[in-house]
């Protein structure tokens, strides 16, 4: 009986081994032959003890478990991505847009005007030649023979640069090079903001500019019927023409006004005595303005004045 419960136990001792011999087994390396072999030898170094993947037990996935969903908090979340990319879409349609200049080049100058209007730039300028021939000249000046000047000039020879920035504030600035000389004609800084009254445009100018005074004046050299203006310009010249001051000026539609206080032209003072000033106002009134089938019926009537102020 003793023997029998001997055997028992040897045949489970070797069930045992031959069992754990399946999931596991010891390799070892040469040392010098680097092979790999199961069992120990001479130059052989233990490895390790490996098994088999396909004999490791499978270990059940742990089952994630998901927080209950809260509605509210889900909607509110996506309205506000649904904002942001909104947002984010408008920014970058806005920046497209302010980097979008419009450039163009026409009877009018150099010109270009951002996508949304609120920065401008002009440069142009004007070239004005006159020549002269005279002919049966031999005019008498006290007896003395006097013949008439036959030549060229560069009567007008300007640079301009206008321009616009945020739609309200003008600038300009007008540079002459004739006669071989450098001199600033308009050099003014304008506000066309203000909103006091229904459909009128009031603006406010300081700098470099012309008097209040006169149709006449206020028309560009490039709309001059002749190569010079009136006797009566001509003479009022040196006290109507362009001068450091500031004006104010409302138009509407069928009428003008402005008026302004006045200082001496921009040319450096060379002598000792104060500047002297001026106040100049106009109007104008335009009682019939229509078009009858493609001709333009005008009734223009205006008023100015100017008391000017000597040097003292």
């Amino acid at each position: 009986m003793k023997l029998n419960k001997y055997k028992f136990i040897v045949v489970i001792a070797l069930w045992m081994s031959v069992t754990s011999g399946a999931y596991a087994i010891d390799l070892y390396v040469n040392t010098k032959t680097k092979q790999i072999y199961t069992e120990p030898g001479p130059d052989r170094e233990r490895i390790g003890t490996f098994e088999r993947v396909e004999d490791r037990p499978v270990k059940a996935a742990t089952p994630v478990i998901l927080p209950p969903r809260n509605e509210s908090a889900e909607l509110k979340t996506r309205a506000e991505t649904a904002r942001l990319i909104s947002k984010v879409d408008s920014l970058e349609k806005e920046v497209k847009r302010s980097n979008n200049v419009k450039v163009k080049l026409d009877k009018k100058g150099l010109q270009a005007e951002s996508a949304d209007g609120n920065f401008k730039l002009k440069i142009g300028g004007r070239m004005h030649a006159d020549a002269s021939v005279s002919g049966n000249d031999k005019f008498l000046n006290g007896g003395t023979p006097v013949e008439a000047n036959n030549g060229t000039e560069i009567r007008r020879g300007r640079i301009a640069f206008e321009g616009t920035f945020y739609k309200d504030w003008q600038f300009k600035s007008d540079i002459d090079f004739a006669d071989n000389e450098v001199g600033i004609r308009d050099f003014k800084l304008t506000y066309a903001g203000l909103k006091i009254f229904k459909d009128t445009e009031i603006n406010v100018t300081v700098g470099h500019q012309k008097h209040a005074f006169s149709r006449e004046l206020q028309d560009s050299s490039n709309d001059l019927m002749f190569i010079e203006r009136s006797l009566m310009n001509v003479i009022n010249a040196p006290v109507v023409d362009r001068a450091m001051g500031i004006n104010v000026a409302g138009y509407g539609k069928k009428w003008t006004a402005q008026t302004g206080v006045y200082g001496e032209s921009i040319n450096t003072n060379r002598d000792s005595l104060d500047e002297g000033w001026a106040v100049a106002s106009r109007a104008t009134f335009t009682p019939i303005l229509n078009n009858d089938n493609g001709v333009q019926k005008l009734v223009h009537l205006g008023i100015t004045g100017k008391p000017v102020m000597p040097v003292r």
